[in-house]
């Protein structure tokens, strides 16, 4: 079992990394996927911030998604309450919806099935179905395998058989142990499966989902960025403001600093007074006491 992790990173890049190989041996129950699972998304300490869990539709991992849903919704860590927890595998349902239409022609398509299978289990059927397929001289010797649970296999190993429809005959008469050829009615399905299940058709539906996706993304992006942006240009406003602020607070700083030095080497000037008051006692005049006194009403403190 492959488990992988998507996630955005701080830049809003969507990241995808491969985060472990696990060998779960069968019967592969669905407590045992729950408990690798688990295990793996311990490893790497992110148990708490799983938002979404993709598996294909299988009993057994509907039981694991289950298991690990309680587990994490003990801690309360779910999105929405676990209602997004379990995504199904696009491409499955899309493979159950095909097979679903399969069991229509299910008889042609097994004949063919078991030919390729017939073919292809014995080196020596392999050079007696390439002897045939030179002398009718048709490009390509080779018959594929399909898997039963995915569809475009089967559509592969189909496309690949009708190139051959006409050594299956030749090779029936030459092999007695051939006994599952198919007949002229069966070669139907070279016209009815491309017109039910155009591979292309389903490729392009899906690779629509993915755009939309994809551009739903890209808004919360550019939303993203937009707010990062004005956030800056804020942060960019405030700073020189701030530096405004500073510098002129620096400047004003450095006026004063000049008026207290001025302060200190600048000699008030003394009123008239003040100077008749001083020189009074210097003259022996009449009235140097009376100027002494005066003097000293004058400067006492006032409370």
């Amino acid at each position: 079992m492959v488990i992988t992790g998507h996630w955005i990173d701080s830049s809003w890049k969507l990241q995808k990394r491969v985060l472990s190989f696990v060998h779960i041996p069968p019967p592969r129950r669905g407590v045992e996927i729950s408990d690798a699972i688990f295990k793996c998304l311990k490893e790497w300490g992110i148990e708490n911030k799983i938002f979404t869990i993709s598996v294909d539709n299988t009993s057994n991992n509907d039981v694991a998604i289950r298991l690990l849903k309680d587990t994490f919704s003990m801690s309360k860590n779910l999105v929405c309450a676990g209602k997004l927890f379990h995504v199904r595998c696009c491409a499955h349902i899309l493979n159950l919806v095909v097979q679903d239409g399969l069991s229509q022609i299910v008889d042609i398509t097994d004949n063919i099935r078991e030919s390729v299978e017939f073919v292809n289990r014995s080196d020596g059927r392999l050079l007696l179905f390439a002897d045939i397929v030179q002398q009718l001289r048709l490009p390509g010797r080779k018959l594929i395998y399909d898997c039963r649970t995915r569809w475009n296999s089967t559509f592969e190993m189909l496309s690949c058989a009708i190139k051959f429809k006409e050594v299956f005959p030749r090779f029936r008469d030459r092999e007695p142990h051939y006994d599952c050829c198919p007949s002229k009615e069966d070669w139907a399905v070279e016209f009815c499966f491309p017109q039910l299940f155009p591979s292309n058709e389903a490729q392009q539906n899906i690779s629509k989902v993915r755009t939309v996706l994809f551009e739903l993304y890209n808004e919360y992006v550019a939303a993203n960025d937009h707010d990062q942006l004005g956030k800056r240009k804020i942060s960019q406003v405030g700073d020189s403001s701030m530096d405004a602020i500073i510098s002129s607070s620096t400047s004003g700083w450095n006026d004063f600093d000049d008026f207290l030095r001025q302060s200190e080497t600048f000699e008030p000037q003394k009123s008239e007074l003040v100077d008749y008051l001083e020189k009074g006692p210097q003259k022996n005049g009449p009235n140097a006491n009376l100027s002494v006194k005066t003097l000293k009403e004058i400067s006492l403190p006032i409370s």
